[in-house]
């Protein structure tokens, strides 16, 4: 014992003081009162002897922790040293320094334990009597060993301030404490006992009429996270406080298991309690217990976990409830469906799947790579996890579960020649073969010199709680390396709209090498989960080819040597593929006998588009220097009306304004802003590039300017959704303002009236016009012009295509009409001052000014001089819109 322990501490305190800052004596008392406070606590035996239990918990837990680093480390300096790494030295000594610190950390966890033990023997052989008089040492030394486990493992022994039941599946608050019996009449040949793995470690021994008793867990958390959960200090009680300890086996264990989404758990300590019905326990008693005694409409108890330590206990919510039962069952069954296979290269399969020959039995001239072998990396580790149907599915009850198992070599296997047997005895086979395991699970590896290539059997023994033994046999064939040999990478980006986007054709090429002797591949790649970073059973792939091409990228290579680049051909979707996500998966390649060979990283990402397809643009001076687009809209009736106008709106097809080069012009979407009603509202107008644009006569004002967007529509290719749609992904083209006019433009303006001359007419320069825009006060028009129309003399010019230019007789396709006409004198603005303006419409539909009538005829009114006037004619369009077209004309006097 270190009966110096405390002269110790005040020396380390005084060397401190030695190189640093002074520390008075008060804080000498107080360290001294902390360290009392600590030996208190430990007034008793029984609470030495907790204290004790927790600190042997703790240390347990840190050798499975140093127990895992440990090999994990093993594993990376052999693969570091093999023959076929690339290591560098620097590397393998970084391996081998892991490996040293965590040899060192268990050696000291060791011996740590050996401590503990030792202060636990002694304690135990002290009797009570003598107790008192060593009571102070062992406190001290305990209290120091506290010190020691703490730093090591890093968990505290101090008392846990609360304790919660943790929810991660269903459920999870329910022990079944059940138990089995091998039948009494049970008989194996002549005999009533049977040795399970006679000579193999770990064999045991089952008798006919033998109870079993099967475990059963809860998941804890404990606060403080780093809080040691020795089993000795816990306790299933009702809520009377009565214990079920005497009936029942309590162990403790740190839960170092990922947590999955939607799991409810703490961030705190995380602590398996396993509960096992006691062999010899009253097992009536105990059901009685369970259900509070009742025979009829029983009411089941609700217990709670409880830790009890230095007479301090906390105590779990009532959720957990127990039953136990003992049914006759059948022998375990789908044991080859149940128990599985897994790799580091290869996906986890069932032993019937790779059980040699298919399950059937060889035949005479069977040679071991006939049958189905399971993959597995030479050197390296796989797993086999041996299970029946009852293990496998909770509600099964009338089979058995698998009590235990072990794995061998079946170097006895018919189908096995002398060679065979040659080559597999020259193997190392190490892990877990030839070893008994209840927990059913094997991690064995196999390697040698020449290992590769060689099959192995290895036979499956299983016995189950009836007593039945079974056996099964799965063959293996150790391959190459499982590092990666190389990475290819492959960019999903549409490069037109996809109509099909949950079932989207894709090929790319990335450059790879195959590697010699090469016969097939297996190809996944899978999505990782976001929340659990574990893998996803749906394959990214569908339908996965790759072809392999010469290094031109378009011949396709015949001999291995050749492959430069692997296209790969796959259908995926690409709603459920999240955008920009980098999903990875292997590509592994065997020989054509199956062995493996080596693996590659197949690196698969969905980029969305940002481009447009080749050869978008708008038309050649479509804009106007301002960048606007003025569109001269097409109604669909050019008949000018007034009272009823049943021309309300006009068109423009979208290929008269776009180029779309060689995408579909119907995939790019043109919006109008502001340009459709909703109501007594205004809202987008959006059309497609293949059809035309539909704008309601109100919109056409020759002014108002619509922004105008164009995008490229690559379909609903996105992951990302909205009112639960998802949503198009559109690459912008370009944007501009839009103007909606009719051919009679008067805003910007492009559409102008003048009196026609020699050349309007079809006349010589010399010849006279055949109409005056001079009148003489008092003389109707008629007197002086005869009956001519007027309106044949005045001329209609579009300055932005003369197609629409026209006599105001004769508009275009009949799309103007005269409202009325008035002669505005411009000094007073009197309107008919002099004049008026004879207006009709002739039989053929056109407009028509037959003259000016004199409002006057007085020698008294005669005007002094000529007066300047305008001839003002009132027109509505093929929209119902009017205008004013004035023209100058002057009345001179008699």
């Amino acid at each position: 014992m270190n009966k110096k322990f405390l002269s110790a501490i005040l020396f380390g305190a005084l060397m401190v003081t030695s190189t640093g800052t002074f520390v008075s004596c008060k804080d000498y008392d107080d360290d001294i009162d902390n360290l009392q406070e600590q030996i208190n606590k430990l007034a008793t035996k029984e609470d030495m002897t907790s204290q004790i239990a927790t600190l042997q918990a703790a240390l347990t837990a840190a050798q499975t922790e140093a127990a895992a680093a440990k090999s994990s480390a093993e594993q990376a300096l052999a693969k570091a040293n093999s023959a076929e790494s690339a290591a560098t030295e620097a590397e393998k000594a970084a391996a081998q320094a892991a490996l040293d610190a965590a040899n060192a950390k268990a050696e000291a966890i060791k011996a740590a334990q050996d401590e503990v033990a030792k202060v636990k023997a002694s304690l135990e052989a002290t009797i009570d009597t003598k107790f008192n008089e060593a009571k102070d040492e062992f406190a001290k030394t305990i209290t120091d060993l506290t010190e020691k486990v703490e730093k090591l493992t890093g968990l505290t022994a101090e008392m846990i301030t609360s304790l919660d039941l943790q929810e991660v599946g269903e459920n999870d608050f329910q022990l079944d404490l059940n138990y089995y019996q091998i039948a009494k009449d049970m008989k194996w040949g002549d005999k009533t006992s049977y040795t399970f793995g006679k000579d193999l470690d770990g064999s045991f021994t089952v008798s006919a009429g033998e109870i079993f008793t099967t475990p059963a867990s809860l998941l804890v958390s404990v606060a403080p996270a780093n809080a040691a959960l020795p089993a000795e200090i816990l306790s299933i009680v009702d809520s009377e406080g009565t214990s079920i300890n005497d009936y029942i086996n309590l162990t403790s264990a740190s839960y170092t298991d990922k947590l999955y989404k939607g799991s409810r758990a703490a961030a705190n300590g995380l602590y398996t309690v396993t509960a096992e019905l006691k062999k010899d326990a009253d097992k009536d008693a105990f059901v009685k217990l369970l259900d509070n005694g009742e025979t009829t409409d029983k009411k089941y108890v609700a217990f709670a976990i409880a830790a009890t330590k230095e007479d301090r206990t906390v105590t779990s919510t009532y959720d957990v409830t127990i039953q136990s039962t003992t049914n006759p069952i059948k022998a375990a069954t789908e044991i080859d469906i149940k128990s599985t296979i897994k790799s580091s290269i290869e996906e986890e399969g069932t032993l019937k799947e790779w059980n040699g020959y298919k399950g059937g039995t060889p035949s005479e001239d069977a040679t071991p790579n006939n049958e189905d072998c399971y993959p597995v990396v030479d050197g390296e580790a796989f797993t086999i996890k041996v299970a029946s149907k009852v293990d496998a599915d909770a509600t099964e009850i009338e089979t058995s579960k698998v009590l235990a198992s072990y794995v061998v070599v079946d170097i006895e296997n018919k189908a096995l020649s002398t060679t065979d047997k040659a080559a597999i005895k020259s193997l190392t086979i190490t892990g877990d073969v030839n070893k008994v395991s209840k927990g059913n699970i094997f991690d064995i590896a196999i390697g040698g010199t020449y290992s590769k290539g060689v099959v192995v059997p290895l036979k499956v023994v299983t016995i189950d709680y009836t007593g039945t033994q079974t056996e099964r046999v799965v063959w293996v064939k150790a391959g190459g390396s499982s590092d990666v040999a190389q990475t290819a990478s492959y960019v999903i980006t549409p490069t037109e709209k996809v109509d099909a986007p949950t079932a989207y054709a894709y090929s790319g090429k990335a450059n790879f090498t195959v590697p010699t002797g090469a016969d097939k591949f297996d190809l996944a790649v899978y999505a990782k989960d976001e929340i659990n970073i574990s893998v996803s059973k749906q394959n990214v792939l569908n339908n996965a080819t790759f072809k392999f091409l010469k290094s031109d990228g378009k011949t396709v290579a015949t001999a291995i040597k050749d492959i430069a680049i692997a296209q790969l051909n796959a259908t995926v979707n690409l709603q459920t593929m999240i955008d920009s996500k980098v999903y990875e998966g292997t590509v592994k390649f065997f020989d054509k006998e199956g062995t493996f060979l080596s693996q590659s990283t197949i690196k698969v990402q969905k980029v969305l588009p940002n481009t447009l397809p080749a050869g978008f643009s708008i038309k050649t001076n479509q804009l106007d220097a301002q960048g606007v687009y003025n569109c001269y809209l097409v109604p669909n009736s050019w008949a000018a009306s007034n009272a009823n106008p049943n021309t309300n709106y006009g068109t423009m097809a979208m290929s008269h304004v776009f180029n779309y080069g060689e995408a579909d012009g119907a995939d790019y979407e043109i919006t109008f802003a502001e340009a459709l009603k909703d109501g007594d509202k205004d809202k987008d107008n959006v059309v497609t590039g293949d059809e035309k644009l539909t704008v309601a006569n109100g919109y056409i004002d020759n002014k108002k300017q619509h922004t105008t967007t164009v995008v490229y529509n690559y379909g609903a290719i996105s992951s990302e959704k909205k009112d639960d749609e998802f949503i198009d992904c559109t690459v912008d083209a370009t944007s501009f303002p839009t103007v909606f006019n009719c051919i009679y433009n008067y805003e910007t303006p492009t559409y102008s009236w003048k009196w026609a001359d020699q050349t309007d007419l079809g006349l010589k320069a010399t010849d006279k016009l055949p109409y005056k825009t001079t009148l003489t006060y008092g003389t109707n028009s008629y007197e002086t012009l005869g009956d001519d129309a007027f309106a044949k003399y005045i001329k209609g010019v579009s300055s932005r295509d003369g197609k629409y230019s026209a006599f105001l007789s004769a508009p275009y396709e009949k799309s103007l009409k005269i409202k009325e006409a008035h002669l505005v004198s411009n000094a007073n603005k009197e309107v008919d001052e002099y004049f008026k303006v004879e207006v009709e419409i002739t039989k053929d539909g056109n407009n028509a000014i037959k003259g000016f009538t004199a409002t006057t005829i007085s020698d008294e009114t005669n005007p002094t001089a000529a007066v300047a006037s305008t001839l003002k004619v009132t027109v509505y369009d093929m929209y119902g819109h009017e205008y004013v077209i004035e023209l100058p004309m002057t009345v001179n006097p008699r």
